[in-house]
């Protein structure tokens, strides 16, 4: 959190879940784990974290940080952005990796308008496969989608082969048996 709020421009607390979030949905696509430990669960605008809105609090009250509101005056709405307080380096809980990958995170979103970045949160597969508000979000649910859509597009391919039985990449090309034997085909 410090991080993103070290590194980050015009952050706030929506935008800060967000940035989080798809930090550990794309490091978990990649990598099969998490950047942090942080739960999700779905909420009003996304992927929202009580845990993250308890850090900053106590971030706020030891005075790591300060909200500063605000009122947008393009969006008519209220604003919260964070800043630094003091010279502190709570990077040193992060691997070199890790930052390398925040530091990815940012150049790839952190451009985005707000509205952009629910959007894309809303269409990870955590957000499309969990239909209820307070519903924790799963990254593991990904590799589910993933093998249903895999299990269509072999039935979709089936369908156009004219296939009766499930296909197999193996059958295609040989017949195993030349294989097992090193033998050519009778003419």
């Amino acid at each position: 959190i410090y991080y993103l709020v070290k590194k980050s421009k015009y952050l706030g607390k929506t935008k800060l879940i967000k940035l989080l979030y798809l930090a550990d949905y794309e490091h978990y696509k990649y990598f099969d784990n998490e950047i942090s430990d942080i739960e999700y669960i779905r909420w009003n605008f996304g992927p929202y974290s009580p845990e993250v809105c308890d850090c900053i609090d106590e971030m706020v009250a030891i005075k790591i940080i300060t909200i500063q509101r605000g009122i947008s005056v393009l969006k008519s709405r209220d604003y919260y952005s964070f800043n630094i307080i003091g010279k502190y380096n709570y990077t040193d809980d992060l691997k070199t990796e890790e930052i390398e990958f925040i530091k990815y995170i940012l150049k790839k979103y952190d451009h985005l308008e707000i509205d952009e970045l629910i959007k894309i949160a809303y269409a990870t597969e955590p957000m499309t496969e969990t239909s209820r508000r307070g519903e924790i979000l799963d990254f593991r649910v990904r590799e589910k989608v993933v093998a249903r859509k895999l299990s269509i597009i072999r039935k979709e391919l089936n369908a156009e082969m004219g296939l009766t039985k499930q296909y197999d990449p193996k059958d295609s090309l040989i017949d195993e048996e030349l294989i097992l034997h090193k033998t050519t085909p009778a003419s």
